[in-house]
């Protein structure tokens, strides 16, 4: 189940941001689905990788009620590791719960992340 949705950025008249972006997607990293959160004013804004302290709970549903400002100057992607919140999945294989997959993990959103801004 994944209820979690991203409200839309606005402008000071409350309108939809032209150039702004708020998105939920889905992504295959490493053979896991995994899902991350896209934000920002302006896409041409350079992008920043929030990786969340767990493993366990993700925090962006925090930055919405406490904003920080980040989507001002970077556009930030909320990334949930495996196993926690968007990328949760009751069938994964708890082996591949390591250090050592997470650090695999975030260099191959990492490159998806270039190969995304990147792209026309």
């Amino acid at each position: 189940m994944r209820p979690y949705r991203t409200e839309q950025l606005k402008d000071r008249n409350r309108l939809k941001d032209t150039y702004s972006i708020a998105e939920k997607c889905f992504v295959e990293i490493n053979g896991v689905t995994m899902g991350m959160i896209i934000r920002s004013k302006n896409l041409s804004n350079p992008v920043m990788l929030f990786v969340h302290g767990g493993p366990g709970m993700p925090e962006y549903f925090l930055f919405e009620k406490y904003p920080t400002g980040l989507e001002d100057a970077f556009t930030v992607v909320y990334w949930d590791q495996r196993g926690a919140g968007l990328s949760y999945n009751r069938n994964i294989d708890k082996s591949t719960l390591s250090v050592d997959h997470y650090i695999e993990d975030v260099i191959a959103v990492t490159s998806f992340l270039q190969e995304r801004k990147a792209a026309p």
